[in-house]
């Protein structure tokens, strides 16, 4: 099942996240085109209530005994793409999310099955990245992200 939310973050939350990544653009490494930051360097409340708010609907949706394993705050630059991939760094993690921080033109998450997800600042899109092939089309602008990848308590 592939589950997409509007709406799961406000506007205001977008933009107030993306102005902590970029107070904390310090911490980002080079990945891809990408520049991740992940979400336990930073201390911050709206960061907390956001992984919450996330956990919360994992476990509504699909499994309550589901948890967050891992998070980024992710920034892709103009002219990065990440090629199609299963998520199988690490044996624990069943399920992947992706909400997006801003709206753009390019950058849809792709799947194999030809199903294109056009970034919305406020979406949620909820997979199994072990089961689904996916990837990110080339970003024309810049494109923020909140990946979370989710494990069994």
């Amino acid at each position: 099942m592939i589950l997409l939310l509007d709406n799961f973050v406000t506007l205001n939350e977008c933009k107030q996240l993306i102005k902590l990544y970029n107070k904390h653009k310090y911490l980002a490494y080079h990945w891809l085109g990408s520049y991740p930051i992940n979400t336990s360097d930073i201390s911050h409340s709206l960061i907390k209530k956001i992984l919450k708010r996330s956990e919360n609907i994992i476990q509504k949706y699909f499994n309550s005994k589901f948890v967050i394993e891992w998070s980024e705050i992710k920034w892709h630059t103009q002219g990065s793409e990440h090629p199609f991939h299963y998520d199988l760094s690490r044996t624990t993690t069943t399920l992947a999310s992706v909400t997006y921080l801003n709206d753009t033109s390019s950058g849809q998450t792709i799947f194999k099955d030809s199903l294109q997800v056009t970034p919305k600042a406020g979406r949620m899109i909820i997979f199994d990245g072990k089961e689904y092939l996916h990837g990110v089309n080339k970003c024309l602008e810049d494109r923020y992200t909140i990946p979370i990848w989710y494990k069994h308590s």
